[in-house]
């Protein structure tokens, strides 16, 4: 009976994980569409950008490849995240699926990619323009990062204090994505 309380304290707190993942922090924004800049003048209105394309004045080429690879790799983590988010409210609903070793290499699969998105932002140079946003981006996907490992850890070991500072860790980054976005926009580059 223990063991069973146990089960269903760990899917409720997947569940809230589930939450904080999805919840309306503007990273359904950021999850549905790729970066895409546009310079504009201090004159033009930043919601009535003209197209979709980056277009910057100066280090255009620079701007333009820092945000293919930028978007390369957010494209990996929303497909992951997206699955991942399937696999904890799976779990919230029924903890037994953690016995299933084709759930949990699944789940597994989608926390390696996101752990490794990571590694691919760290990777990427920005351009000057670009590097206080980074830093805001990198920071993000460096808490997703340890987010999945103490996630992890939390489900193996049904350790609900684990899952939890999973779950803030995972909001911090979401906070530090909404930090890079308003960087973009005081720059005049908007999404």
């Amino acid at each position: 009976m223990k063991k069973n309380i146990k089960w269903i304290v760990i899917g409720f707190v997947v569940l809230c994980f589930l939450g904080a993942i999805t919840s309306g922090r503007d990273m359904e924004q950021v999850n549905n569409e790729p970066i895409q800049a546009e310079e504009v003048s201090a004159k033009t209105p930043i919601n009535e950008s003209s197209n979709n394309n980056i277009n910057t004045n100066s280090n255009s080429n620079e701007v333009s490849e820092y945000a293919a690879s930028v978007n390369e790799v957010i494209s990996e983590f929303v497909e992951a995240n997206d699955n991942f988010s399937k696999c904890c409210t799976q779990m919230g609903e029924n903890p037994s699926l953690l016995m299933d070793q084709d759930f949990i290499l699944n789940m597994a699969m989608n926390m390696g990619i996101i752990k490794n998105c990571y590694t691919q932002i760290k990777d990427i140079a920005p351009p000057s323009k670009m590097e206080n946003v980074h830093t805001d981006v990198v920071d993000a996907f460096s808490k997703y990062d340890k987010a999945m490992d103490i996630f992890g850890e939390g489900v193996d070991n049904m350790d609900v204090d684990k899952i939890n500072q999973a779950t803030q860790l995972y909001m911090q980054g979401t906070d530090s994505i909404n930090n890079a976005q308003a960087k973009l926009l005081e720059v005049g580059i908007t999404f």
